[in-house]
């Protein structure tokens, strides 16, 4: 093998590594953002069913209190 023919199989392999690592420096940055936002979707769900269930009680409670005066 002729020095010619070994230059662009060495030029080949760095490249090869380097798109394997922006690979999984992608797959984290997806698997980052999909945490991130099933978390934020989590939060705004409990966050909406806990005003919801507050202001069910508190109606709740206020008719008891007019029915009984």
């Amino acid at each position: 093998m002729t020095i010619t023919k070994q230059l662009p199989q060495i030029k080949i392999w760095p490249r090869l590594r380097i798109g394997r690592q922006n690979n999984l420096k992608d797959k984290k940055l997806t698997r980052n953002l999909t945490l991130r936002l099933l978390v934020a979707a989590a939060t705004v769900a409990v966050s909406i069913s806990v005003v919801y269930s507050y202001q069910v009680v508190r109606n709740l409670i206020l008719n008891n209190l007019k029915e009984n005066a």
